[in-house]
């Protein structure tokens, strides 16, 4: 599985307004291995899996800007920090 297109797919969808926070949630519960292993940019991929498998968990609710930041980064527009993400959600 191509996970960096995967990911790009569903975060521009969403964004569009194409699927819902529960069809994406339910995609990456379908689709993507719990033990997924990542060989390129790991933390990025770590993270993008993280907010999208979560994207509709009232407790952990993935903000727009989040997931913005992640297509940014996955499109290699952005490189991904922690730091910048983290001021994303203050």
């Amino acid at each position: 599985m191509n996970y960096k297109e995967f990911f790009i797919t569903l975060i521009a969808q969403f964004l569009s307004g194409g699927i819902s926070r529960e069809q994406v949630a339910h995609e990456v519960a379908m689709e993507l291995p719990i033990d997924s292993v990542y060989s390129d940019h790991i933390e990025l991929m770590e993270n993008c899996e993280w907010a999208l498998r979560h994207i509709n968990e009232p407790d952990y609710w993935t903000t727009e800007n989040e997931l913005q930041y992640y297509l940014s980064c996955l499109k290699g527009d952005e490189q991904f920090s922690i730091e910048e993400r983290d001021r994303l959600l203050k």
